[in-house]
């Protein structure tokens, strides 16, 4: 199955000389936006075939300003996820610079396989939020032809589980009922397979959260 993966960017303009009414903006390949904010943001527009968001500013903005997106792309588990950088199409930039922060959910890893044109900076924790994404690594480029090529993986969950069985004897039969308490300490857990006896017959699961049950 593909994984929907999310992208914030935060495009930090400083304006010095002449009020700016708009921009330009080319996003990569497999992206598409999802949503594009600003203080002083009165619309904004996108071209699937060129790739182009076209933004426009209620009032011309001057000084330092913050204009954000978000991006969605799909991608399978496991598979190599390319990153590459949203160019500035018009108007044109004195100075431009990147910074690129990975983040993930818990159970989620991302391991960088390569990289071109961007190199690794100290990552900025601050404080690690109790919910939410967990920022990885740090990157940094000056260099708008940047790529980098990220591997996202399901951590293997690790569990921490104890059990409590009862017996209940009658003639000829032995009635076995066991409870299993775990508690999920990293990763995520989809299945969870059990043992039973050999002799074991008219076997029955309950539990929360349980999708469907299989005996084989």
């Amino acid at each position: 199955d593909e994984e929907n993966i999310s992208r914030q960017a935060t495009l930090c303009l400083s304006v010095k000389k002449e009020a700016l009414f708009g921009l330009q903006l080319e996003i990569p390949e497999t992206t598409r936006p999802t949503e594009v904010s600003s203080p002083l943001l009165k619309e904004w527009t996108y071209d699937e075939t060129s790739r182009t968001i076209r933004v426009s500013f209620n009032a011309g903005i001057k000084g330092d300003h913050q204009l954000r997106l978000r991006l969605e792309t799909l991608s399978k588990p496991g598979a190599l996820f390319e990153i590459k950088p949203i160019v500035v199409n018009w108007p044109p930039l004195k100075r431009l610079s990147y910074t690129v922060v990975l983040h993930s959910p818990r159970g989620i890893a991302l391991q960088p396989q390569s990289m071109e044109n961007i190199r690794e900076s100290t990552l900025q924790t601050g404080d690690i939020p109790a919910t939410g994404p967990i920022p990885r690594r740090a990157f940094t480029s000056n260099d708008p032809g940047w790529t980098l090529y990220v591997n996202v993986t399901p951590e293997p969950p690790r569990l921490i589980a104890n059990t409590y069985t009862g017996l209940s004897i009658r003639e000829g039969q032995m009635q076995v009922i066991t409870a299993i308490n775990y508690r999920v300490k990293s990763g995520y857990l989809k299945r969870l397979q059990v043992k039973l006896p050999d002799k074991a017959i008219n076997s029955e699961v309950t539990g929360d959260n349980i999708k469907n049950r299989t005996f084989f």
